[in-house]
Protein backbone atom coordinates (compact mmCIF):
# COMPACT_ATOMS: atom_id res chain seq x y z
CA UNK A 1 0.00 0.00 0.00
CA UNK A 2 1.15 3.64 -0.49
CA UNK A 3 0.77 3.82 3.69
CA UNK A 4 3.33 1.27 3.69
CA UNK A 5 5.76 2.19 1.19
CA UNK A 6 5.50 6.26 2.63
CA UNK A 7 5.75 5.02 6.00
CA UNK A 8 6.93 1.48 6.40
CA UNK A 9 4.19 0.52 8.97
CA UNK A 10 1.22 -1.56 8.00
CA UNK A 11 -1.73 0.71 8.26
CA UNK A 12 -4.49 -0.48 10.74
CA UNK A 13 -8.07 -1.35 9.09
CA UNK A 14 -9.51 -3.15 12.53
CA UNK A 15 -11.99 -0.18 12.67
CA UNK A 16 -13.27 -0.72 8.72
CA UNK A 17 -16.87 -1.80 8.77
CA UNK A 18 -19.39 -3.58 6.10
CA UNK A 19 -21.24 -0.50 5.31
CA UNK A 20 -24.92 -1.17 6.47
CA UNK A 21 -23.94 -3.80 8.68
CA UNK A 22 -26.14 -3.41 12.31
CA UNK A 23 -24.11 -1.34 14.84
CA UNK A 24 -25.56 -1.47 18.41
CA UNK A 25 -25.02 2.18 19.91
CA UNK A 26 -24.59 2.73 23.78
CA UNK A 27 -26.96 5.19 25.51
CA UNK A 28 -25.12 6.82 28.37
CA UNK A 29 -26.90 7.03 31.78
CA UNK A 30 -27.81 10.76 31.68
CA UNK A 31 -29.60 10.05 29.11
CA UNK A 32 -31.88 6.70 30.30
CA UNK A 33 -33.75 6.09 32.77
CA UNK A 34 -33.66 2.96 35.31
CA UNK A 35 -35.61 0.35 33.15
CA UNK A 36 -34.87 1.29 29.66
CA UNK A 37 -32.50 0.00 27.10
CA UNK A 38 -28.74 0.22 27.26
CA UNK A 39 -28.16 0.21 23.78
CA UNK A 40 -30.30 0.68 20.66
CA UNK A 41 -29.86 -0.79 17.31
CA UNK A 42 -29.33 0.97 14.49
CA UNK A 43 -27.44 1.16 10.37
CA UNK A 44 -23.98 1.82 10.03
CA UNK A 45 -23.66 4.58 7.81
CA UNK A 46 -19.35 5.03 8.16
CA UNK A 47 -16.74 7.04 10.05
CA UNK A 48 -17.47 10.52 11.11
CA UNK A 49 -15.32 13.35 9.48
CA UNK A 50 -16.05 15.74 12.23
CA UNK A 51 -14.55 13.41 14.93
CA UNK A 52 -13.22 9.91 15.25
CA UNK A 53 -16.73 8.17 15.74
CA UNK A 54 -19.15 6.51 13.78
CA UNK A 55 -22.05 7.68 11.66
CA UNK A 56 -25.53 5.26 12.31
CA UNK A 57 -28.87 5.85 11.10
CA UNK A 58 -31.48 4.57 13.68
CA UNK A 59 -34.64 3.55 11.75
CA UNK A 60 -36.99 3.64 14.30
CA UNK A 61 -36.21 7.42 15.01
CA UNK A 62 -35.16 8.50 11.88
CA UNK A 63 -31.73 10.50 13.22
CA UNK A 64 -28.09 10.11 12.62
CA UNK A 65 -26.14 9.16 15.43
CA UNK A 66 -22.85 10.07 15.82
CA UNK A 67 -20.89 8.27 18.70
CA UNK A 68 -17.99 5.55 19.10
CA UNK A 69 -19.76 3.56 21.49
CA UNK A 70 -20.47 1.05 19.27
CA UNK A 71 -20.53 -2.45 19.06
CA UNK A 72 -21.25 -3.77 15.28
CA UNK A 73 -23.12 -7.51 14.04
CA UNK A 74 -21.16 -7.07 10.51
CA UNK A 75 -22.79 -10.91 9.31
CA UNK A 76 -26.27 -9.01 10.08
CA UNK A 77 -28.64 -6.70 8.12
CA UNK A 78 -31.70 -4.96 8.68
CA UNK A 79 -34.92 -6.15 7.59
CA UNK A 80 -36.66 -3.10 5.78
CA UNK A 81 -39.74 -4.79 5.66
CA UNK A 82 -40.52 -5.11 9.22
CA UNK A 83 -41.29 -1.51 11.33
CA UNK A 84 -39.72 -3.20 14.70
CA UNK A 85 -35.85 -3.90 15.29
CA UNK A 86 -35.98 -7.16 13.28
CA UNK A 87 -32.28 -8.28 12.39
CA UNK A 88 -31.80 -10.98 9.19
CA UNK A 89 -28.09 -12.67 10.43
CA UNK A 90 -26.61 -14.21 7.09
CA UNK A 91 -24.60 -16.79 9.18
CA UNK A 92 -23.88 -20.55 8.60
CA UNK A 93 -25.57 -22.70 10.96
CA UNK A 94 -25.21 -26.45 10.50
CA UNK A 95 -27.98 -29.00 11.83
CA UNK A 96 -27.89 -32.06 12.50
CA UNK A 97 -30.85 -34.64 11.65
CA UNK A 98 -31.47 -37.89 13.55
CA UNK A 99 -32.73 -40.54 11.06
CA UNK A 100 -35.03 -42.32 13.41
CA UNK A 101 -32.16 -44.27 14.83
CA UNK A 102 -32.01 -45.22 18.30
CA UNK A 103 -28.76 -44.49 20.08
CA UNK A 104 -27.55 -47.84 21.71
CA UNK A 105 -28.99 -48.31 25.36
CA UNK A 106 -31.21 -45.36 24.65
CA UNK A 107 -34.62 -44.91 24.69
CA UNK A 108 -36.30 -41.53 23.88
CA UNK A 109 -39.85 -41.78 26.47
CA UNK A 110 -37.48 -44.06 29.57
CA UNK A 111 -37.17 -42.13 32.30
CA UNK A 112 -34.98 -43.23 35.41
CA UNK A 113 -37.22 -44.51 38.29
CA UNK A 114 -37.31 -42.21 41.84
CA UNK A 115 -37.11 -42.94 45.30
CA UNK A 116 -39.03 -41.00 47.33
CA UNK A 117 -37.33 -41.01 50.94
CA UNK A 118 -39.05 -39.76 53.45
CA UNK A 119 -37.42 -40.02 57.29
CA UNK A 120 -40.10 -40.42 60.48
CA UNK A 121 -38.15 -40.61 63.63
CA UNK A 122 -34.97 -42.02 62.75
CA UNK A 123 -36.78 -44.61 60.36
CA UNK A 124 -36.54 -44.49 56.59
CA UNK A 125 -39.65 -45.35 54.31
CA UNK A 126 -38.94 -45.97 50.72
CA UNK A 127 -42.03 -45.84 48.01
CA UNK A 128 -41.54 -46.64 44.40
CA UNK A 129 -41.87 -44.55 41.63
CA UNK A 130 -45.03 -46.67 40.17
CA UNK A 131 -47.27 -45.97 43.36
CA UNK A 132 -46.27 -42.16 42.59
CA UNK A 133 -46.99 -41.80 39.08
CA UNK A 134 -49.76 -43.29 38.86
CA UNK A 135 -51.73 -40.71 41.20
CA UNK A 136 -51.76 -37.10 40.38
CA UNK A 137 -49.42 -34.90 43.14
CA UNK A 138 -52.30 -33.06 44.17
CA UNK A 139 -54.50 -36.32 44.93
CA UNK A 140 -51.67 -38.19 47.33
CA UNK A 141 -52.47 -38.74 50.66
CA UNK A 142 -50.48 -36.26 52.94
CA UNK A 143 -48.51 -37.86 55.95
CA UNK A 144 -49.53 -36.55 59.09
CA UNK A 145 -47.04 -34.45 61.13
CA UNK A 146 -46.55 -34.48 64.55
Amino acid sequence: TPEEAWSGLKPNVSHFKTFGCIGYVHIPEARRTKLDNKSCKAIFLGVSEESKAYRIYNPNSKKKIISRDVVFEENGAWDWGRNDDHVTTTSNVLTWENDGEDIEGHEEDSFPEAVDTTHEQGHEEQESSSSNSSTARGCRTRREVR
